[in-house]
């Protein structure tokens, strides 16, 4: 679990924040969780990332999230952050 201080220690990168109870926090390798208003953070470790250093985050909706990463590399998760898979995108 990180607080709201660790999280300003730890990341450089973007946050969003669905309602006023559930956000996502992406940076280096890893995604952070909070369903209690950005107060506790907990770390996602539902897949591999890798070296993957995590860009930017977004809800399609209550369920739906994307998470974009270095190289092109995009993640999704159905369960509104709770897990995620890698999606492959062909040229």
């Amino acid at each position: 679990m990180f607080s709201k201080l660790h999280l300003l220690v730890l990341w450089t990168y973007i946050s969003s924040i669905f309602d006023e109870n559930n956000g996502l926090a992406v940076g280096r390798q890893m995604i952070l969780k909070s369903s209690d208003g950005g107060d506790n953070w907990l770390q996602i470790n539902s897949f591999k990332l890798g070296w993957s250093t995590l860009r930017s985050v977004n809800f399609g909706d209550n369920n739906i999230c994307w998470v974009v990463g270095e190289a092109g590399r995009v993640f999704k998760s159905t369960d509104s952050g709770t897990t995620w898979f890698e999606v492959l995108l062909s040229s």
